[in-house]
């Protein structure tokens, strides 16, 4: 993923979380290669009578062409590591690049394909996933 797909994904979702979901979400500076910490793309919470699996979110997002996505161990391993940690739940979240403005699919990790070198995908043919709306909605 392009580092300006990516960071304009995670804007778009951080805002929807914020503006569209009644939660507080936040870009984190240093995801990805930028540390050697932790660290999700967005961490998002709100108010745990609004929920019904957790108040806080760790979310890696990937913005693809085709909906395929590949991750590795360590970033899976990380994404779990600091929901753990916080007591959050995991969630990846891809944007495909398919001329649609409101196609995004959320996967818990637990969905996630391990591959035969213990890495990690979710292919074109999962898609869909669940809707932000079931998972991150204002009724979720």
């Amino acid at each position: 993923m392009s580092s300006r797909k990516g960071d304009r994904a995670e804007r778009e979702l951080s805002n929807w979380l914020e503006d569209e979901a009644d939660w507080y979400a936040q870009r984190t500076g240093s995801s990805g290669a930028a540390t050697d910490r932790a660290r999700p793309d967005v961490i998002a919470s709100r108010d745990h009578r609004h929920s019904r699996w957790g108040r806080v979110a760790m979310i890696e997002v990937k913005a693809v062409d085709d909906g395929t996505v590949h991750l590795d161990a360590h970033e899976v391993e990380e994404l779990q590591e600091a929901a753990s940690r916080a007591g959050a739940g995991a969630w990846v979240v891809i944007r495909p690049n398919f001329n649609r403005h409101d196609q995004w699919h959320v996967y818990p990790l637990h969905e996630l394909h391990e591959t035969d070198g213990g890495n990690y995908s979710v292919r074109k043919s999962d898609l869909p996933g669940r809707p932000l709306e079931e998972v991150f909605g204002a009724d979720a």
